[in-house]
């Protein structure tokens, strides 16, 4: 395979300066700030979740899905305060490492209980037994599901969608341990490959990790960022900005600036052919404009460029009649994004596999020298193959195949590990994958005529774990890793912690979703009907496929092939061509939500840029940095501010993006 290295151009922006030396391990005498920390992180853990849990159930306000935690960032600033107040604990307990080995384990275990996550499990796991009758005849694939992942008591399952009940423990007891495995397998996967690429990521291609920059520059003490004027002067636009917003939905007459993306396509472009362009979203949140300020100027560039691409690809499509009724339904999928965007995400994370390849076998060779960077391979390793093994079982027993559950875990991985790299490199504040989820492309592409009933309802069971890849957590693991690489914190420290984190999030999680969830009534108006509806598509998905005898997708296949194609083109032509302006990663965003709902951020955010660099150079880009910092944590702290009022006062509150 060619070397398909996407060495960054010259005049590409450079990234976060490195702004403070991190040592390489901790002193014997000071590693008792580990425990502390660890018991530090676990309560905050509990914080973030339950305020996760208690904020999106009655959709007060969605805050689990973004790039970082924002429930974290707002802990780790109180925490800074209450360090600043008391001198002791900020060199304590509260000092640096011990605030960031919280925050990553904050961050990887709040997206867990999101509203695509586990807030969608659960009610997944009752409505297939609850929700069961004589039209929809669900009650045939109760052979099919294992007990130890589906509560069998229907009438211990009814106060959840009713509510006004305790929960039923015993009833949940089987499932819950039964989940606990699994996910500690499949998240244990994706953390251990996190570990495995990290070093190439982080150490030799030097990624810029725009999301990872936050709360290493919140607590750089050698350089504070609180002693800046532009700091200040940044957190304080967006922070008056989104409370008069607040402020002007309790009362109208407040006057305020939206500042939120939407589809402008029913008022620009309501007439054809422009109105192919659906949806056309413009718009601009300054928190958003400034991680993507942090991305390297061809990534931004090519995140809008291949937006305007494609939207020009379907107007194209309009112009010749491609989309109109009667077109026929090949003719009506033009151009075929789901399928482009699909193969791309694989083809990008083949490409940057096969890039860490070299590194990975010559640390492999070196395993035997006994220093930390061998023992952390091995183990990594080790615990991929583990935790791999581990999820095809599941998967087997759920009724799929040997063969098939190897390419579902195979899916699921490289869709992350794309997810991973787009974050790492340009920083979205939401990571959107291709329309088509692992368990939809699987049966699409291969046709229900093919698959048993139990397959399809085996993958319909599995089918939420990577219908929203936001809530997928290697991300997290990579910008962890990141965090730790420049905090000085071991990598093994980091990777167990991290573990650790993960089990603690599922338990925590489990327990407010459920207790919330049998106190609200998941199915009456005091919650939101989002997760009851999601939950029981996936199994109105599953009858639907499971009654057809479709083929394979024989019209979709080859655009997927072309979707890798030019991703992998794409790549080619950087290492061809310095001064190649196409970053792969714009094409692979350009099919999905944070390329449509980002690309006027990334103009806005590559043109303030480019000025700064063309007119004031390297020096003039650093001395902007904590202009933008404090940007993006105005913007941050004043949206989850808002948030936690909701939660405490039990009231809505304005929906800062969406």
């Amino acid at each position: 395979m060619p070397d398909l290295s996407p060495s960054t151009p010259q005049t590409s922006a450079p990234g976060p300066p490195e702004r403070e030396a991190a040592p390489t391990s901790e002193a014997p005498a000071a590693r008792g700030w580990v425990l502390k920390a660890i018991l530090l992180g676990l309560v905050c853990q509990a914080a973030v979740i339950g305020w996760i849990v208690y904020s999106e159930i009655p959709a007060k306000v969605y805050i689990s899905s973004w790039s970082f935690s924002m429930p974290g960032v707002f802990i780790l600033a109180l925490l800074l305060a209450v360090g600043a107040i008391w001198k002791r604990l900020g060199q304590g307990i509260l000092a640096r490492r011990s605030l960031l080995l919280a925050y990553m384990m904050m961050a990887v275990s709040g997206i867990l209980s999101g509203y695509g996550a586990l807030q969608i499990a659960v009610p997944m796991m009752a409505g297939v037994i609850y929700r069961a009758n004589g039209a929809n005849n669900w009650s045939r694939w109760w052979g099919d599901l294992p007990p130890y992942l589906i509560p069998r008591d229907a009438g211990a399952l009814q106060g959840l969608f009713t509510g006004e009940t305790a929960v039923p423990w015993g009833a949940w007891i089987l499932p819950i341990c039964g989940w606990l495995a699994f996910l500690l397998a499949a998240y244990g996967a994706m953390l251990f490959l996190a570990s495995i690429l990290s070093n190439q990521w982080i150490e030799s291609e030097r990624l810029a990790y725009p999301v990872a920059q936050l709360p290493l520059e919140m607590t750089n003490t050698a350089h504070p960022m609180y002693r800046n004027r532009l700091f200040w002067i940044g957190f304080a636009a967006p922070a008056v900005l989104e409370t008069l917003l607040a402020f002007h939905y309790y009362f109208p007459a407040v006057p305020a600036i939206v500042m939120k993306h939407s589809n402008m396509q029913p008022v620009w472009f309501p007439e054809r052919p422009l109105s192919a362009m659906r949806p056309f979203y413009f718009g601009w949140s300054p928190f958003i404009v400034g991680l993507a300020y942090f991305a390297p100027l061809d990534v931004s560039f090519s995140v809008f460029f291949f937006n305007l691409l494609t939207q020009a690809e379907r107007v194209y499509g309009a112009m010749i009649g491609l989309g109109s009724t009667g077109g026929g339904v090949a003719s009506n999928r033009f151009p075929f994004g789901e399928e482009q965007a699909f193969g791309a995400f694989l083809a990008f994370a083949l490409a940057a596999l096969w890039r860490t390849w070299p590194g990975l076998r010559r640390a492999w060779r070196e395993r035997h020298r006994g220093d930390e960077e061998g023992r952390v391979m091995l183990l990594s390793v080790a615990g991929l193959a583990a935790c791999s093994m581990v999820v095809v079982w599941f998967l087997h027993q759920a009724g799929l195949s040997l063969l098939l559950s190897g390419i579902v875990l195979t899916l699921i991985l490289l869709l992350a590990v794309t997810l991973s790299r787009i974050r790492a490199e340009a920083g979205p504040a939401w990571v959107f994958g291709p329309y088509r989820d692992v368990s939809r492309a699987v049966i699409v592409s291969m046709g229900t005529a093919n698959m048993g009933e139990s397959s399809i309802v085996g993958l319909s069971l599995f089918r939420w774990l990577s219908r929203d890849v936001r809530f997928l957590p290697m991300p997290f693991h990579m910008e962890a890793f990141k965090i730790a690489h420049g905090a000085g914190i071991r990598k093994r420290l980091a990777l167990g912690v991290m573990f650790l984190a993960t089990a603690a999030g599922i338990l925590l999680g489990f327990y407010f979703v459920l207790t919330y969830g049998y106190t609200l009534g998941l199915g009456t108006s005091k919650a939101s009907p989002g997760r009851v509806n999601s939950s029981l598509a996936i199994w109105r998905n599953a009858n639907t496929w499971a009654q057809s005898s479709a083929l394979p997708d024989k019209a979709g296949v080859p655009w997927l092939f072309l979707g890798a194609g030019v991703c992998l083109a794409l790549m080619k032509l950087r290492t061809l061509f310095i001064w190649w302006p196409f970053h792969p990663i714009g094409y692979v965003m350009a099919e999905t939500g944070a390329g449509r709902s980002f690309w006027f951020h990334y103009f806005l955010a590559w043109l303030f840029k480019t000025l700064v660099l063309r007119y004031g150079g390297h020096s003039l880009y650093v001395r902007s940095l904590p202009l933008v910092v404090g940007i993006i944590l105005g913007d941050v702290l004043t949206q989850t501010a808002w948030s936690a009022l909701a939660v405490l006062i039990n009231i809505p509150v304005y929906q800062f993006i969406s």
